[in-house]
């Protein structure tokens, strides 16, 4: 994993910040708490959000 999950908190807030307010709204709407994937074919990966 490139990224520990305390920078991955750090990233994710810090975006936050940044985000208009829709953004923000379509944000509540689709995060989750990290999780690690491990993805066929591509490997670990941080999952933040779905949509679906």
């Amino acid at each position: 994993m490139s990224y520990s999950e305390e920078r991955l908190w750090d990233l994710i807030n810090d975006s936050w910040t940044r985000m208009s307010h829709e953004q923000r709204r379509f944000w509540e709407m689709i995060k989750l708490l990290p999780e690690e994937w491990e993805l066929k074919n591509y490997g670990a990966c941080w999952v933040v959000g779905l949509i679906g």
